[in-house]
């Protein structure tokens, strides 16, 4: 069913509403409690599969309106309470353009450390970039791509202690669902599809919505991960070996499957890390400042250890004392 055929007959505005107004006195509350959460699948398969027609659609600053709302919520709820999975959902499926065209801060309402597995998996769907659909032509593209490298810059920036943060949670084997979104969210970093160079277009749009974040000197994910702060975080994390069974309270188990399913998913992060290190070619200049050759070896060690790595930190802090 095309995306005409239901605004001719104004069902896309009627289906959207649900989510979009959900406190309107025009809906029947038995209809919008069941037709909450598929509104809102709309609207995401509405915003990724029609980006264009998004952006210039009036109800593009509505539901930025609504989102800053949603996500408005204590830190308690965040953690303890009801996901906004829904306005979540909504907020992943934005073309990244959304964000430069509203001028605000949508995503920073949404918090890494005290958190949830929702909220990781969203931040990484919107960092990693993509492409994207419907009329967006290859500059248009580009662009999408660089705003995901300019919202991550935004938001870690805002976000200090993001990358402890993110080790802290992958790091939980009790919490098993957030240590895999954090691991999750680390990957999709890394395999980010930035684009080497912005163009002149989009550099002007980051310089207007976060005016006082600089993308000069980060080109690449792996380039963002190679400096301080993250250097000194996220490396010697992913050099370590994980959490082990005798380590953890309560023995065998759940707690094993879990510490199993974590190390695992950890392991791909490292091979994936190792490999993306291995094909990153550094601007002039910047390749020793990084300690690049030194990050490659320490890495080929930790490989070829295996997933568990050896009953012994030394090799890993030695490599790390090296950076």
């Amino acid at each position: 069913m095309s995306l005409e055929f239901l605004t001719q007959h104004r069902l896309h505005n009627r289906t959207i509403a649900f989510w979009l107004e959900p406190d309107s006195p025009d809906h029947d509350p038995v209809d919008q409690s069941f037709l909450l959460g598929p509104s809102a699948h709309y609207i995401s398969t509405y915003t990724s599969q029609y980006p264009s027609a998004f952006l210039h659609d009036p109800v593009c600053q509505q539901v930025l309106k609504r989102l800053s709302i949603s996500l408005s919520i204590s830190s308690n709820q965040w953690a303890h309470g009801q996901s906004p999975k829904y306005d979540l959902s909504v907020l992943a499926s934005l073309p990244r353009l959304a964000h430069h065209l509203e001028q605000i801060r949508v995503l920073q309402l949404v918090p890494c450390k005290v958190t949830n597995a929702d909220a990781l998996n969203t931040l990484g769907q919107i960092f990693h970039g993509g492409s994207a659909t419907d009329s967006f032509g290859e500059t248009a593209q580009l662009r999408e791509s660089g705003m995901a490298r300019i919202l991550f810059l935004a938001y870690t920036d805002a976000h200090p202690t993001f990358f402890a943060d993110l080790v802290t949670h992958a790091d939980t084997v009790a919490l098993p669902d957030k240590a895999l979104a954090a691991l999750s969210l680390l990957g999709a970093i890394i395999s980010a599809t930035w684009p080497a160079h912005e163009s002149s277009t989009t550099e002007e749009g980051q310089q207007a919505v976060f005016p006082n974040v600089s993308t000069e000197s980060t080109s690449s994910p792996i380039d963002a991960l190679l400096r301080p702060p993250a250097r000194d975080i996220i490396v010697p994390f992913l050099l370590a070996p994980p959490r082990q069974f005798s380590n953890l309270v309560g023995g065998r188990g759940d707690t094993e499957s879990a510490a199993y399913r974590i190390a695992m998913a950890r392991w791909d992060v490292v091979c994936l890390f190792k490999r993306k290190s291995n094909e990153y070619v550094p601007e002039r200049g910047n390749g020793e400042d990084v300690g690049l050759a030194a990050v490659r070896q320490a890495f080929a060690q930790r490989v070829a250890q295996g997933v568990w790595g050896q009953t012994s930190e030394v090799g890993g802090r030695v490599a790390t004392l090296e950076l």
